[in-house]
Parts: C-alpha cells; sequence; structure tokens
C-alpha cells in the first residue's frame, strides 16, 4: 500500500466513503466530501497516517463554488 493510499483509506474512514482527495503534497491536501447533502472541502494538514489542523469550506452564506474557489485559493498559499 502507497502513502497515498493510506491518505485516502484514513479521509474514507474519516469524511466517509464519497470523499475525494483532490490534490496532495508531502504535508497538506484538499479533499471534497459530502456533510448533510452539501459538497463541502477541507484544506487539511496530513501525515499520510492522520490529519490534523484544517480549514472547512461550506456553501453556508456562500456557493459551492465560491466555497471550492477559497478552499483551492487557500490550498495554493499553503504548498
Amino acid at each position: 500500500m502507497t502513502k497515498i493510499d493510506k491518505l485516502e483509506q484514513a479521509i474514507k474512514e474519516a469524511y466517509g466513503q464519497e470523499s475525494v482527495l483532490l490534490d496532495c503534497t508531502d504535508d497538506k491536501a484538499i479533499i471534497k466530501y459530502v456533510q448533510n447533502n452539501y459538497i463541502e472541502y477541507i484544506v487539511i494538514s496530513h501525515d499520510y497516517v492522520s490529519m490534523f489542523n484544517g480549514s472547512y469550506f461550506a456553501p453556508i452564506g456562500q456557493t459551492v463554488e465560491q466555497a471550492r474557489k477559497h478552499a483551492w485559493d487557500k490550498y495554493k498559499k499553503t504548498i
């Protein structure tokens, strides 16, 4: 099992089977997942086995597209 496989497994356990790893570096990742029937995004730190210290982007007060854009902007700033 590769490091990415371990990270994807940890993501699915934490955020559900529908969660998707969109991109990652050696210590940051951007994830898309479904929470309460809404698509949400998270930019999170990781060590390939566990995740910690994240920023969540939900479509509360903004559209899903705006949440996606803000998540990608945050991810690009952190890498």
